[in-house]
Formats: C-alpha cells, structure tokens, sequence
C-alpha cells in the first residue's frame, strides 16, 4: 500500500512542479480561488493520465489477449465449416474497445474546458472589473473560441471527427459527406491500433497543457488592458508596450498549435 501511494505521490509532484512555476510555488496557497485553478488543472491531467493507463494497460492488453483466446477456440469449432468468420470479425470487440478510449479521452478533454473556462474568469474577474466574459473577449481579439476550439488544430479536428463517427453513427463514417481522412473507409467500421490511441491521448494531454498557457496569456493580457486605461502619461505608454507583447504572444501561440498539429503524422 505504501508503495501504491508512494508512486501516486510522485506522479503528483511531477504534475504541480510542471503546472505551477517555481516563482508562483510561494503565493500558491495564498489565494483560494488560485488553489481551486491550479488544483482543476491537476486534477485534469491526474485524470488523463490515468485514463490513458487504464486503456493501454488493462482493457486494450485484456480485450487483445481474449480476441486470441476466442480465435484459438474458433479454429477448434465445429461450427467452422458451416458460418463464415474471419479474424477481423473476432477482433470486432478489440476496435470497440478503441472506439471507446477515443471517446472517453475526448470527453475528459471536453468536461476539462467547460470546467475550467469559468474557474479562469473567476480567478481574474476581480482586476477586470468590466463584466466581459473571458469566452466573448477571446473571441473578440484573437477570433478563438476558447469553449468550442475542437478544430483549432488539424490533429483535434481528426480525434473530434473519430469521436463523432464513433458516438453518432456507431464508427461508420457518415456516408452524407465526403471521406475526409482517407486511411478509413467508407462503409466499414473505423480501425484503430492502440497505438494510435495512445498517441491521441498524449497528444490531448499535452494539449491541455498548452490550452491552460494559452487561456492564462489571454486572462493577463485583458488584465494589462485594464490597467493601460487605467493610467496615463509614461505608465500607459508602458502598459500599452506590455500589452502589444502578450497580444503577439497568444498570436504566436495559436499559429505555433496550428503549425505543430499539421506537422504531426498519424
């Protein structure tokens, strides 16, 4: 039991040294609604990773080892000869099992963006001042919808694309529009490896990672915006130098995700 905790520990400890920077670690508990942030974005990536265990380790290496036995006891059957069953048929069950980590991952993903939108507008909403949503203002400066951004990158558009297939139309692709990724194919159920699981899943975590920077930047951009119009002579032209920095920033940042997604081989 120690052991089981012990390991639980470091993985925590990996997780808050990565998600809260060295020169925050002193303020951390300082501030409740920090705490209940930066402790959802723990949280998260606990949870993803474990998500990502729990299929790689268990169910994939189980439902993999039960299709082998199935198939070992088909070729035995005396019903062989009279029913036509391939092996693509016996690892029907292994693709379902894949089907729904993709669709469990994305939804991890998803619950995390609604959750924490809101606890980063309450986090901030007191230097505002204004009233202006986080999602509306997003919206406004950098054309991004920070609650709905599943094509923000091409590699997120292609997980959305399987999950929907997978939930919507039992993991056939809907044959009222045109095949986008051609590696599947059109009235056969999608085919995925563990392998591709597993490489979508770490792409997600990473990517959550990468969405906390981003919606951080943005949240200390419009409050640098606040306090330019706060101020006047030299302090202004200051704040207004700080602010042109953080708006190329979160341009780059956004370009950069776009770039890395399309760069990425699946």
């Amino acid at each position: 039991m120690k052991g089981k905790k012990k390991n639980i520990d470091n993985l925590l400890d990996l997780i808050i040294s990565e998600t809260i920077k060295a020169d925050e670690k002193s303020n951390f508990l300082s501030s409740p609604k920090a705490v209940e942030l930066f402790q959802s974005i723990i949280i998260n990536r606990f949870e993803i990773q474990q998500m990502i265990s729990l299929f790689s380790t268990e169910f994939l290496p189980r439902t993999s080892k039960l299709t082998h036995q199935t198939n070992q006891l088909w070729r035995k059957s005396r019903y062989k000869k009279y029913l036509t069953i391939t092996d693509e048929h016996l690892r029907s069950n292994f693709y379902e099992t894949v089907r729904l980590g993709y669709i469990s991952i994305f939804h991890k993903y998803e619950g995390y963006v609604t959750q924490i939108l809101p606890k980063f507008q309450e986090h901030f909403s007191e230097s505002w001042g204004d009233g202006i949503s986080l999602i509306k203002f997003a919206k406004k400066e950098f054309d991004i919808d920070l609650n709905k951004h599943w094509h923000i990158t091409s590699k997120l558009k292609r997980i959305n694309w399987i999950v929907n297939t997978c939930k919507h139309n039992n993991g056939y692709p809907n044959p009222k529009y045109p095949l986008e990724y051609k590696e599947f194919k059109m009235g056969e159920k999608l085919k995925l490896t563990k392998k591709d699981f597993v490489d979508d899943a770490k792409y997600i975590e990473e990517l959550s990672e990468k969405f906390n920077q981003l919606v951080l930047n943005i949240c200390k951009f419009k409050s640098n915006e606040v306090l330019t119009s706060l101020s006047d002579g030299q302090l202004k032209i200051e704040y207004q130098k700080l602010s042109e920095l953080y708006k190329k920033k979160i341009k780059l940042e956004i370009a950069k995700m776009k770039i890395e997604a399309i760069n990425l081989k699946w």
